[in-house]
């Protein structure tokens, strides 16, 4: 009788864990694939079958990252990502809607004077944080008063999706000093 519980048991923990990789087969298949699926493809591309991967598609579509378009047509949704910027020519860069929005908040929320001082209070790297601040900078949402970057309310209320779809390439030097503020050259004085 314990024996036969025991393989009750250990068949039910590895239905849980193949449950398990089946949801997380499908979740990296829709993180990648750029392009729309259906079932079937999805179940050819993942090993899976039909009945395996029905459950986690609907999951993943009551969760909004999938969406379904015709009858039995998905593709994935990306509220996160917004626009994809070049940077230097050559590199694409994705920006992120809710980490503008994270940026936005520090800066109503504390006193930040440089790039640095946002990059340590986010937890990420200074050229990180330079590229969101000079995003949103660029789209009106940042200014620079009494030696601290603040988020700017704008008339028309520039919305956060407009993130990276325009970079001001050296914004972030002009709002600190502005033509003619003999400060930008401050400490680069030419020997004689």
């Amino acid at each position: 009788m314990n024996s036969e519980a025991l393989t009750v048991e250990s068949e039910g923990v590895s239905k849980r864990l193949d449950d398990a990789s089946t949801s997380k087969l499908v979740e990296n298949f829709v993180a990648q694939y750029r392009k729309p699926f259906s079932i079937d493809i999805l179940c050819e591309m993942i090993g899976k079958t039909r009945k395996q991967v029905r459950p986690v598609v609907t999951r993943l579509m009551f969760r909004g990252r999938i969406m379904e378009v015709e009858a039995g047509i998905y593709v994935t949704a990306r509220p996160d990502r917004v626009n994809l910027s070049r940077m230097n020519g050559n590199m694409l860069w994705s920006y992120n809607a809710s980490v503008g929005e994270r940026v936005l908040e520090i800066l109503e929320s504390q006193s930040i004077s440089n790039v640095r001082g946002l990059a340590k209070v986010m937890g990420v790297s200074r050229q990180y944080a330079y590229l969101y601040l000079e995003a949103l900078a660029s789209i009106g949402l940042v200014g620079y008063e009494d030696g601290c970057y603040v988020r700017v309310k704008r008339q028309d209320d520039t919305p956060i999706i407009k993130l990276g779809s325009m970079i001001d390439k050296g914004i972030l030097g002009r709002l600190r000093w502005p033509e003619g503020d003999g400060r930008r050259n401050r400490g680069r004085s030419k020997s004689k």
